[in-house]
């Protein structure tokens, strides 16, 4: 589950469930000897709650599956960063480089190699789901969901 609030806590956010995930993970040795390596994340979503109560208006659905999209992008990155200063190889970069790249594995030191990495993530997001949210006295109660018919 994911909250996301901006200003006004109370009236502005947005909590979905992912529903779905797909991650890829693509490690390239470049024509300098340098490795990269690229993430692609995509994550169907299921908007569980969002006090606005216009999801039922196809645009407004497009601009909130943008702004997660965008702020997962930069939530990412920033997990990135900071696990690459940590030196935590959480992926398994240098596993997959020790396996099909050994000789270049041996001539290498890794720490150093790994925190300079360029490591680029890329996130999509479809919201495949939203639950009606809607105020009643003060509360917000959340109602049936509906389903969001999504292109293929």
């Amino acid at each position: 589950m994911l909250t996301i609030m901006k200003k006004n806590p109370i009236e502005n956010y947005v909590t979905v469930d992912v529903e779905e995930k797909k991650r890829d993970l693509k490690i390239i040795k470049e024509f300098n000897g340098e490795y990269s390596a690229n993430i692609d994340l995509t994550l169907m979503l299921n908007v569980v709650e969002y006090p606005k109560d216009t999801l039922y208006i196809e645009e407004h659905t497009e601009r909130l599956n943008e702004a997660i999209k965008n702020k997962l992008q930069v939530e990412c990155e920033e997990v990135i960063r900071l696990i690459q200063e940590a030196n935590c190889d959480y992926f398994g970069i240098g596993k997959h480089i020790m396996a099909y790249h050994y000789e270049d594995w041996k001539q290498m030191d890794w720490e150093e190699k790994y925190q300079q990495m360029t490591i680029n993530t890329s996130v999509e997001t479809e919201i495949i789901y939203h639950g009606i949210v809607t105020k009643v006295a003060n509360n917000l109660v959340c109602h049936d969901i509906n389903y969001s018919p999504h292109p293929k």
